[in-house]
């Protein structure tokens, strides 16, 4: 066998291994999505998002924040799903001052 034909085969087996991750990625997001759209209880479709993206992307820790005007932006993590050996981070009062009222 060539050294060329060589390079294109494994070329071409380590571009059909990154469109099979890339087409679990998108199913695993179709279901997210499914998921979402069966319920209308805000609780649940954040517990339900944050379930599948730390599945999705083999993370340790995925959360929602939830930042309060009134309270000079300050907040708390409302909803998360953590990878074990981690501490939950659920209610946990916040205030940062790098990103408060221009992004919030």
């Amino acid at each position: 066998m060539e050294p060329n034909s060589n390079f294109t085969e494994n070329q071409l087996l380590l571009s059909s291994a990154q469109l099979q991750e890339q087409l679990e990625q998108q199913k695993a997001l179709a279901s997210v999505i499914v998921r979402i759209r069966e319920s209308l209880d805000l609780e649940t479709i954040f517990q339900t998002t944050v379930t599948q993206v730390r599945q999705l992307l083999n993370a340790d820790r995925v959360a929602v924040f939830q930042f309060d005007r009134e309270q000079n932006w300050e907040g708390e993590f409302v909803s998360e799903d953590v990878a074990p050996g981690w501490d939950s981070a659920m209610a946990v009062k916040v205030y940062d001052h790098c990103f408060g009222e221009q992004f919030a």
